[in-house]
């Protein structure tokens, strides 16, 4: 037996192939984005939830 441990390399890619499909476009990321800093401002989070209410009801 040797002193030397077995090592473990990183492999970013390796579920690269499975998580692809759910990849954000550029517009979803900004949009994402826009949508935390508006819930930052005082009295947002209530205006789009009467807004999500709003457009589930028709």
């Amino acid at each position: 037996m040797t002193d030397e441990l077995a090592r473990h390399e990183p492999r970013a890619d390796l579920l690269a192939p499975l998580v692809a499909p759910f990849r954000l476009t550029a517009g979803e990321r900004a949009l994402g984005l826009l949508l935390v800093w508006l819930v930052r401002v005082p009295g947002a989070a209530r205006l789009l939830l009467y807004w999500h209410a709003r457009r589930s009801r028709a």
